[in-house]
C-alpha cells in the first residue's frame, strides 16, 4: 500500500556536445559547436559535455577543470575525454613543437619492415597546437582547418613513418625525400577529432641506400574521408641524402658563377 505505480522510465535528454577549441580557432556565434575558455565562461551557464578540440593542450585542460570546479559551472557541465598530444618534434624534423601537428603514430598492420611485396600502415591523430604557424597566418577565418595545414599533418606522418619501415642502419636513420605528390579534399576538416590513415609501399627497385616509395594518406572525421595525399617520394639513407645535395648544391653555385650575370643585377654602388 501506499507505493507509486509503476510507469514507464523517465528519459532525459542528454546535454549537447561542445567542442572547447583555442583562441585561435574561436567562432563569434552563439550556436556553434566549438567554444573558447573565455567564451565559455562569459555565457549564461548551461548543461554542456565538453571534449577538447584542436588548440587545447593537456595543461589547458587540467587548468580548465580546476576553474570549473571553482565557478557555478561546476553543476552544468561534463569534461569529457583527454586532449590528444603531438609526437617529438625531431620526429617530424620540426625545432618548435608548436608546429607538430599529429600525435605519435601508430602500425596498423603486421608487417616486421617492408619489403618489396607489401605494405605498411600507421595512423595518428590530428594534434593541432593553437600556436602553430599556419593557423596564426591563416586570414580567412578558423572554422575550419586550413588545407594548407592538412598537407603539412600528412607529410609529417610518413616522415615518422618511413624510419620505421625499414631496418636501422648503423651508420645512419634512414628519411623520406617527396618527388611528387597529388590531393584532394572533398569536405572541410573542423577543430574536433580527427585521423589520418598511411599506406606505404615500395615503388621501384631498391638500392643499398635508396628505396623508391608510394604512399597514400587520407584524412577521416566522423566517420567520412575529408582529405586524400598521394605521394612519391625516396627513402634515403640520411648520409646518402647529404651526398647528393653536397653534389646538387656545388653544381647550382657553380653554374650561376660560371653564368657571370644575376636576375637582379645592379651597380656596386646600390644606383
Amino acid at each position: 500500500m501506499g507505493d507509486r505505480p509503476s510507469g514507464p522510465a523517465e528519459h532525459r535528454t542528454p546535454p549537447p556536445v561542445r567542442w572547447v577549441v583555442g583562441p585561435a580557432f574561436a567562432d563569434s556565434r552563439s550556436d556553434s559547436a566549438t567554444v573558447t575558455v573565455e567564451q565559455l565562461f562569459a555565457a549564461e551557464p548551461a548543461p554542456a559535455r565538453l571534449r577538447p578540440g584542436f588548440g587545447v593542450s593537456p595543461q589547458d585542460w587540467a587548468d580548465l577543470a580546476v576553474r570549473l570546479a571553482r565557478s557555478p559551472l561546476a553543476r552544468a557541465v561534463l569534461l569529457e575525454g583527454e586532449p590528444e598530444v603531438g609526437v617529438e618534434a625531431d620526429r617530424v624534423l620540426k625545432r618548435d613543437p608548436r608546429n607538430v601537428l599529429i600525435t605519435r603514430p601508430s602500425r596498423t598492420d603486421a608487417e616486421d619492415h617492408l619489403t618489396s611485396t607489401g605494405a605498411m600502415a600507421f595512423e595518428a591523430a590530428l594534434a593541432v597546437p593553437d600556436g602553430t604557424e599556419m593557423i596564426l597566418d591563416h586570414t580567412i577565418g578558423q572554422r575550419h582547418v586550413p588545407g594548407m595545414l592538412i598537407i603539412e599533418a600528412m607529410i609529417q606522418l610518413l616522415t615518422a613513418a618511413v624510419p620505421r619501415c625499414f631496418p636501422r642502419r648503423e651508420d645512419s636513420e634512414w628519411i623520406g625525400v617527396m618527388h611528387g605528390c597529388r590531393f584532394s579534399f572533398s569536405r572541410f576538416t573542423f577543430p574536433s577529432d580527427a585521423r589520418l590513415a598511411a599506406e606505404l609501399r615500395v615503388a621501384g627497385s631498391a638500392a643499398p641506400d635508396r628505396v623508391p616509395m608510394a604512399a597514400e594518406v587520407v584524412l577521416s572525421q566522423a566517420g567520412r574521408d575529408t582529405a586524400v595525399g598521394s605521394f612519391a617520394l625516396n627513402a634515403f639513407s640520411l648520409r646518402r641524402l647529404s651526398d647528393i645535395e653536397i653534389s646538387q648544391e656545388a653544381g647550382v653555385f657553380g653554374r650561376q658563377a660560371a653564368d657571370g650575370s644575376t636576375t637582379h643585377s645592379q651597380p656596386a654602388d646600390g644606383r
